[in-house]
């Protein structure tokens, strides 16, 4: 099913699967449960590969070596630190096409995930 989807939401939700997954907060998740996760995560992995790779030439464009060396965007070039978030924001706020099987609610909601999660996850499920 293809869905519209703002790129934070992604990211937000990309997050939230990997910590399931990952089993952080002894979520209970049998391995087909665990396999469906991780199918929606490859079909959201392009948009992630691609948000850091714009992130990261941002960094290197309004960015500075600190005493380290690392290109880093300090919030003391107020200038540059601005058009970053701009930039970032822009990009956040865009919406992108990703084509899933939504999650069931049914197969959701009795693995005790934390309803924070539920909430983050609300775009990638049906009843």
């Amino acid at each position: 099913m293809e869905i519209n989807i703002k790129l934070s939401n992604l990211l937000n939700i990309n997050s939230v699967l990997k910590e399931i997954i990952e089993n952080k907060d002894n979520v209970k998740s049998d391995s087909l449960f665990k396999f469906k996760l991780l199918t929606i995560m490859k079909s959201l992995e392009g948009h992630v590969c691609n948000f850091e790779a714009v992130k990261n030439d941002k960094i290197q464009e309004y960015g500075k070596p600190d005493e380290d060396g690392k290109i880093v965007v300090s919030p003391d070039d107020k200038d540059m630190f601005d058009k970053f978030v701009k930039d970032i924001n822009e990009l956040l706020n865009s919406e992108v096409t990703i084509n899933i099987h939504k999650l069931k609610a049914a197969d959701v909601f009795d693995k005790g995930i934390d309803a924070e999660y539920l909430v983050k996850l609300y775009d990638i499920m049906e009843e």
